[in-house]
């Protein structure tokens, strides 16, 4: 038995806008929470807060594992 689909984040639960995909795709850029604040006008607990709801969202356990999921998703140009 495969569970790998069972665990694996599917694209279809990215954010579809505002600011949780931009702060996925500064995660998936590798920028931390005090560089996406920065980036974002935002303070770092804004940003902590919005990086844990996404890792819940996505059923990610790390910021990498959301970053992969960005990057598989296309949201970065090759």
């Amino acid at each position: 038995m495969n569970n790998e689909a069972s665990t694996t984040p599917s694209a279809a639960r990215l954010p579809s806008g505002g600011h949780g995909l931009l702060v996925l795709r500064l995660v998936g850029e590798g920028m931390s929470n005090a560089e996406i604040g920065a980036t974002l006008h935002m303070g770092e607990s804004t940003v902590k807060t919005h990086v844990s709801r996404l890792l819940a969202k996505l059923h990610c356990t790390n910021r990498v594992q959301a970053a992969i999921l960005a990057h598989d998703a296309g949201l970065f140009p090759p």
